[in-house]
């Protein structure tokens, strides 16, 4: 009695271990680039990456993110912040002539159809935000949001709104 007392158990404790575990669907990946463009959700979630360089006095950031790691292609995004000290969470970042600092963000949705934010003109609201929420020495993370215009003929649209983008970017 005592013997089916121990498997009972441990029966119960091995079904209840299966059941509480958390099932990975391997389809989200740790680092991606993700916004609405004109409302249609686009996710880049091969490769998303930042880089940081001297520039004159200050920094350069590049937060790119794109599909193929090895050979990029389309849909490709890549915001560039200059700034002339390092990237603090919670500061949102905008194009040139706000804060002392200048970002730009281009967006290549397909081979011949790609958009970047204009220069901004003084005393207008800024068309790119970026805010970082999180920064480490392997990763940061953060919002955005901009008005991207094209940069080829037509039939593509003039401009793009770019909406709702968050981001996790391995620091290389």
């Amino acid at each position: 009695m005592k013997k089916y007392i121990c498997i009972l158990a441990t029966l119960i404790g091995c079904t209840f271990t299966v059941c509480s575990c958390k099932k990975n669907s391997g389809s989200s990946r740790q680092y991606y680039v993700k916004f609405n463009e004109n409302g249609s959700t686009i996710e880049i979630d091969n490769a998303a990456e930042m880089f940081t360089s001297g520039f004159g006095s200050g920094y350069s950031y590049a937060i790119n993110g794109y599909n193929t790691e090895m050979n990029p292609t389309p849909p490709m995004l890549n915001i560039v912040i200059n700034n002339q000290s390092s990237l603090s969470p919670g500061i949102t970042y905008t194009e040139a002539g706000y804060s002392g600092h200048a970002s730009t963000m281009g967006y290549i949705k397909s081979q011949l159809d790609a958009y970047s934010t204009p220069a901004t003109p003084p005393g207008t609201a800024p068309y790119l935000r970026i805010t970082f929420t999180n920064i480490t020495g392997d990763y940061v993370s953060g919002n955005f949001e901009g008005i991207l215009y094209s940069q080829t003929v037509s039939p593509t649209p003039a401009l793009l709104n770019i909406t709702n983008g968050t981001f996790v970017a391995k620091r290389k």
